[in-house]
């Protein structure tokens, strides 16, 4: 097992008991061994392990990453800490399993009628509910309290400081049109790969640092357009009934 600390690596036999913990100075070694996070361990934490090993994790990482230079974001995570208003409400970054079942089998031949199962980690920020600036979401007194926030179009130095937690709660859900239920739960490890290919994964989606940032001041200006036209009471977007109808008249 490697155990991540704020400063350090540590790999220990979690096979033996009471076995002693070995400084190391590399993940690269130990990319299948399950990983442990102990105390406080930060994004810019996470990131001073990939820059040592830069041109490595670079090559290791380069499906994860879109096949993106890492030198980029390794610069934009140095950047001094910005505080963003839209971000204030994390708390911490997150790292969930997420494993679904869709059964096909009573729709005949779509996707041969076998079940499809999917399994992946979902990175998100997480933090409490608030009702967004338009009024347009106000959070459920009787529902959850907390819950994930994007971050793939957040500047890496606005995430710097936060927290990094492995949920390792692990429960396969099976799909249908009638929705959602689980069927297995327990524990599941993360392995040092799949954890550093998520995290890579996730603050890499949308392209390199500044094409990212392009993406999401158009995305505001959208938003914020859309916004303005609901106060206004005008009509955004089309209801599904008027796109039933188009569909039914383009066939």
């Amino acid at each position: 097992m490697i155990i991540l600390k704020k400063n350090n690596i540590y790999l220990k036999d979690e096979h033996v008991k009471n076995s002693k913990r070995e400084k190391v100075s590399s993940i690269i070694p130990f990319l299948d061994e399950p990983v442990e996070i102990e105390g406080i361990f930060t994004l810019s934490n996470f990131f001073s392990i990939i820059e040592k090993n830069a041109g490595l994790i670079e090559i290791i990482f380069s499906s994860a990453m879109g096949h993106f230079p890492l030198k980029p974001y390794l610069e934009e995570i140095k950047k001094r800490y910005k505080s963003n208003k839209d971000n204030d409400n994390i708390k911490f970054l997150r790292c969930s399993w997420v494993a679904e079942q869709f059964d096909y089998s009573e729709f005949g031949n779509i996707k041969d009628g076998h079940n499809e199962i999917t399994i992946y980690i979902d990175v998100c920020g997480w933090g409490p509910y608030e009702e967004d600036q338009h009024g347009h979401f106000t959070p459920d007194e009787n529902g959850p309290q907390m819950g994930g926030y994007a971050i793939e179009f957040t500047r890496l130095n606005e995430l710097k400081r936060l927290s990094i937690i492995l949920n390792k709660s692990f429960a396969i859900g099976q799909k249908n049109y009638e929705g959602e239920e689980n069927i297995v739960e327990g524990i599941r490890e993360f392995t040092i790969y799949e954890f550093f290919g998520a995290i890579l994964s996730e603050l890499t989606f949308c392209g390199l640092p500044d094409d990212r940032t392009e993406q999401r001041d158009r995305i505001e200006e959208d938003y914020n357009d859309i916004a303005k036209r609901i106060t206004k009471g005008e009509k955004v977007g089309v209801s599904l009934d008027e796109l039933k109808k188009e569909l039914d008249d383009n066939k």
